[in-house]
């Protein structure tokens, strides 16, 4: 049997290094991620959120909130001008319209993220669930019947006019827009909500890699449990100080898998799975230090670059070959996908991510 060796740190990372400096010339002006950006990334997300229609499951997770939060999920129809009820939890109150769903509680980790959550779309009336008087001095479960998901004609003037809400004791609040396969007040539905079993956790990971400058360690968080589109926050330290030779960076995603065609970036080869190689660049500085953010993404991951690859093909379609997650032939032979950061002045280090087993596998590219 022919021994595989999984595509790691120096394949990956060497060969930015050197893209960087063929390229560093046009790109000095490249904006550099704000080292507070983190702070910022405040996300719901909820996998899939189109298409959506009664009965049909989502994952949803949060990300960015108070450690120690806790919080309700629900699903509302957030047209303006309907009728709203208070709705208080833990000591807080929170003014929510009529058309929403039951809460689902949640609780925030020291990480800031909330474990995902099953929820199960509900069509229809939402608010049956309701009981007293609601700020127009009607039965809030009766003028919950004028505000459905999806919403009536009158009401769906734009795509936004039902979403999945999160809202907490910190008096934080997240929406996250949602789609349905038609338009109109359907048959309502019995909402029902489980915790997933065990809990999807996400956990930050941490390596430590020689580098062009002593030992580079970075650390992504979350870098488990992972969906289309979550941001995680990478911070790095012992990096080459910022000089005339160390003037830009980059974060790439890539496939391990060692037997994927390549493709050239001005002479260099790059594993055609890669991100774009220059998508999320960043600006080295005195201290060796880095701290900015990565959006994850899930399916098809590649090319790095537009042409043809290694083995005469368009990268774009050897790119689906090697999705992130990895197929499930190349996980059993020991592939995984990695976050990759990588400078002009040498420094190359990558740390492994998983995704979240109950997500659906995504087939569009985003880099």
């Amino acid at each position: 049997m022919t021994k595989r060796t999984v595509l790691g740190l120096a394949d990956l990372t060497t060969t930015i290094g050197v893209v960087l400096v063929l390229v560093g010339a046009v790109l000095v002006g490249a904006v550099a991620l704000a080292s507070g950006a983190a702070a910022a990334n405040r996300t719901l997300a909820v996998s899939p959120h189109t298409g959506l229609s009664a009965g049909e499951m989502v994952i949803v997770y949060g990300t960015g909130f108070h450690h120690g939060a806790r919080g309700v999920v629900l699903e509302c129809n957030i047209s303006p001008g309907q009728p709203t009820i208070v709705l208080s939890f833990h000591g807080t109150s929170h003014t929510i319209p009529v058309g929403c769903t039951d809460p689902l509680p949640v609780t925030v980790n020291s990480n800031g993220r909330f474990r995902t959550q099953k929820l199960v779309i509900q069509t229809g009336t939402l608010g049956g669930w309701e009981t007293g008087t609601d700020s127009a001095g009607n039965s809030a479960a009766a003028d919950s019947a004028s505000y459905p998901c999806p919403a009536p004609p009158g009401q769906a003037t734009t795509t936004r006019s039902c979403a999945v809400e999160y809202l907490d004791d910190r008096a934080e609040k997240s929406s996250r827009p949602i789609t349905f396969t038609s338009t109109g007040t359907t048959t309502t539905t019995t909402t029902t909500t489980t915790t997933e079993p065990g809990g999807c956790d996400p956990v930050p990971a941490t390596a430590t890699a020689a580098s062009g400058h002593g030992a580079a360690t970075m650390t992504a968080d979350p870098a488990t449990c992972l969906m289309n589109g979550t941001v995680t926050t990478v911070s790095a330290t012992g990096l080459y100080p910022s000089s005339n030779t160390n003037f830009l960076g980059t974060l790439i995603e890539c496939n391990s898998d060692p037997t994927q065609p390549t493709i050239a970036i001005l002479g260099t080869a790059l594993p055609v799975s890669c991100t774009g190689a220059l998508a999320h660049d960043w600006t080295p500085n005195a201290t060796g230090t880095f701290t900015g953010t990565f959006p994850v993404v899930a399916g098809v991951t590649g090319p790095p670059a537009t042409g043809t690859d290694s083995a005469g093909n368009p990268g774009s379609v050897d790119a689906a070959n090697y999705p992130c997650p990895p197929t499930a032939a190349q996980l059993a032979a020991g592939d995984t996908c990695l976050l990759a950061l990588g400078d002009s002045g040498g420094d190359q280090v990558s740390v492994p991510l998983s995704f979240n087993p109950d997500v659906p596998a995504v087939t569009a590219s985003r880099r």
